[in-house]
Formats: structure tokens, sequence, C-alpha cells
């Protein structure tokens, strides 16, 4: 076997400046500070009794009424891909902050990795139950949160850590505990 140290072909990609989102999670002094996620733009009144859009409303009354700083992250409005499944190919490939945000300046999930990872100290998730499961814009959310946890199996590195998580699941009575289980 020859084994050639030099490449045969020259690098195509520059060296490209570290990612915002990879510097180190520090909080910063101040209140509590409180991220909700609503996964649609309007909730489509199918029903004869009409569904509030919860996670906006919670994070509003907590605003209003404890005085604690507030962002509303409508996951409909942001562009961003589905997951391509680095992690399946070679853990290491899956890196923090995720390669796609990395590779692609077009990507809004850069939002909401700001504001789980360094921002928030409370996180109100609303999903609704579509066909028995939680709703398809939580799912490509959350499997873009691979990154996320991958720190901790590759590098030993929690990025979200003491944290509240709140989980709003709205729907019928059609598994819920099976959506709860999945969030």
């Amino acid at each position: 076997m020859l084994v050639r140290l030099t490449p045969a072909t020259p690098r195509k990609h520059k060296p490209h400046a570290r990612h915002p989102l990879a510097r180190p999670v520090q909080r910063k002094p101040g209140p509590v500070r409180v991220v909700a996620s609503r996964p649609r733009r309007k909730i489509r009144r199918t029903r004869v009794i009409p569904r509030p859009r919860l996670a906006g409303s919670r994070a509003r009354a907590c605003s209003q009424e404890t005085q604690v700083p507030t962002r509303l992250i409508k996951l409909a409005e942001l562009k961003f891909r589905a997951c391509e499944g680095y992690y399946s190919k070679s853990a290491h490939a899956c890196t923090w902050p995720c390669s796609i945000t990395q590779m692609d300046s077009t990507d809004e999930l850069t939002e909401v990795y700001e504001a789980l990872v360094h921002w928030a100290d409370v996180v109100l998730l609303a999903t609704p139950i579509r066909w028995g499961q939680a709703g398809s814009l939580y799912f490509r959310m959350a499997e873009r949160l691979n990154c996320v946890q991958n720190q901790i199996t590759i590098k030993d590195r929690v990025l979200i850590n003491k944290k509240v998580v709140s989980f709003i699941i709205t729907g019928g009575q059609d598994n819920i505990q099976g959506v709860r289980d999945s969030c």
C-alpha cells in the first residue's frame, strides 16, 4: 500500500471564521428570561371551540405579570432545512453549531439555538397533536437539536443546563401520553 502524505488535489474550501453560536455558554446577569416557541402562524378553527395560541399568550402573561424578558419564536415563519442526518453517517460529523447552520447563511434556526442555548432560562414549547403525534414543525426543530445532544456524547459538553422546560400540547385525547413521552 502506498500512502502519500501530501494531498493529491488542492483544498477547495477556505477555512471559515468561527460561528457566533460557538462561543462559551455563560449566563449573563439579569432577570429570568423566557422563550416560547409556537408551531403555527394561525391556528385554524376546525372545531366548534377555538383553541388559543397558548405559547404566545403564556409568554405574554409571564412578561406582563412578572416583568421578565420574553421572546416568542414562531417556527412556521422561520426558514430552516430539515436535519440531513450527519449523525447517522458519523457522530463526529454532527457538530455544534449545526453543520447546516454553519454552511447555510440563510438558515434561520440560529434564532432557536441562540435562545435555547445562550439566552433563555425558561423554555415553553408548544405542539398540536397531529395523527396521534407531535406536529411536524416540532419534530423538524427537534431533529436539528441533535447537534446539541451530540455534544454530550462526543465531547462530554452540556450546552443546555439548568433550564426549566414546559410543554404545551393541544388537541384531543388521541395519544396525548405518547406525544408527551416523545417530547
